[in-house]
């Protein structure tokens, strides 16, 4: 499965999982590719962990 945001895509295993429906939950440091590293808490400058992603059948053409 290949997963992709706005900033950039990751290639991943998939397992179901009962979770929020429309919700994908993934780690670090694997989902970095995924995640904005300009928007940030402006105390303690974690970066903002949300991304909308896109997923993408590994055997799809892009």
């Amino acid at each position: 499965m290949r997963v992709r945001s706005a900033t950039g895509e990751v290639q991943a295993h998939i397992k179901v999982a009962p979770i929020r429906a429309g919700s994908v939950q993934m780690h670090f440091p694997e989902a970095n590719p995924l995640i904005d590293g300009v928007h940030r808490d402006p105390i303690s400058h974690v970066p903002d962990y949300n991304a909308i992603v896109e997923l993408i059948p590994a055997d799809a053409t892009a």
